[in-house]
């Protein structure tokens, strides 16, 4: 996704990826620091949230639907805002056609296991 977002993108924007293992403080305020930096540019570059979700996930993206026992959705989705100096993510997800928006810890929840690109 990386390459694909780099070939894409204005001249000086440079995705990398960032992988995520766990839910922990520090990824979460890693995941709003790169957020607010990656959408306060101008013009303003998305960041990309590589889901992982299963039946037990305790988050989804607004009009996903819970995979069966057993089964897991592998998604990648756009994080076009935030509010609350990147508390809050507002999204896209062209899948699911929905906007919606999810707390800091919600998305890095959802991109645990995965990561994003910013």
């Amino acid at each position: 996704m990386p390459d694909v977002m780099n070939h894409n993108t204005p001249t000086g924007v440079h995705y990398v990826a960032h992988a995520v293992g766990s839910v922990t403080t520090t990824e979460i305020d890693n995941y709003k620091t790169n957020l607010v930096a990656d959408v306060g540019l101008s013009p303003h570059v998305p960041v990309i949230g590589d889901q992982w979700v299963d039946h037990d996930s305790p988050y989804l993206l607004e009009g996903e639907y819970q995979p069966l026992p057993g089964d897991s959705i592998f998604h990648w989705w756009n994080i076009w805002g935030y509010s609350g100096s990147g508390s809050t993510s507002y999204y896209e997800d062209s899948a699911f056609t929905s906007y919606g928006s999810d707390s800091a810890t919600a998305v890095v929840t959802m991109v645990s296991g995965r990561g994003y690109v910013y």
